[in-house]
């Protein structure tokens, strides 16, 4: 009876654990593919893409040089992923 109830408990962290990878691993996934996203296609096209992967598009920054930042959530846990267009002409700065 003892180890029916270990196991049992056992079982039950190992479906939390697992629940949690995943929903980073598919946050991660939604985050990337976003941030790609809103390069071509605005916040808008963004925000289609991250629920069409089962993702909340939580927030959209656009960082120095061209650099987009994109944040979504899955369940409780979030990722982030940056993407910026490589094929767009930068424009000349004064730093070196």
């Amino acid at each position: 009876m003892l180890s029916c109830a270990v196991t049992s408990l056992v079982l039950g962290c190992l479906v939390v654990v697992s629940t949690h990878i995943i929903d980073q691993t598919r946050a991660q996934i939604a985050a990337d593919a976003s941030a790609l996203g809103v390069i071509y296609g605005g916040e808008s096209v963004a925000r289609d893409i991250a629920l069409r992967n089962g993702a909340q598009l939580v927030s959209v920054t656009s960082e120095d040089n061209m650099v987009q930042s994109v944040v979504v959530r899955i369940g409780s846990q979030y990722a982030t992923a940056f993407a910026r267009d490589s094929w767009a002409q930068q424009l000349p700065t004064m730093s070196p």
